[in-house]
């Protein structure tokens, strides 16, 4: 199943996003992953393809802004990688699992 693994038990929810952060005092970047639970068919980000795969475009759902940026790389949809994967192919794969979804 596309959306196998959706329901880990991490209440706050992104195996999925990897977090790309600018270190201001080694002015290196940073990468950190987490998980993000949507309980909700819209999950107020917008996506866009990337080098990897697929990114966050956007963040419109204000509980959302203090934890997903503009970049963030979302790596899966439960235990389905969106590495590699067309944006169209990642979107329907995100449109068709049941909530909670933890990507």
């Amino acid at each position: 199943a596309a959306c196998a693994g959706s329901s880990k038990s991490n209440p706050e929810g992104l195996d999925a996003i990897l977090d790309s952060r600018f270190d201001g005092n080694t002015h290196q970047t940073q990468k950190l992953e987490f998980d993000v639970t949507f309980r909700h068919k819209k999950l107020g980000i917008g996506l866009r393809k990337s080098a990897s795969g697929v990114a966050v475009e956007s963040v419109q759902a204000k509980d959302l802004l203090t934890r997903v940026m503009p970049g963030d790389e979302v790596l899966s949809v439960g235990s389905k990688s969106l590495s590699g994967v067309p944006l169209s192919s990642a979107i329907s794969t995100i449109s068709s699992c049941p909530r909670p979804m933890v990507i």
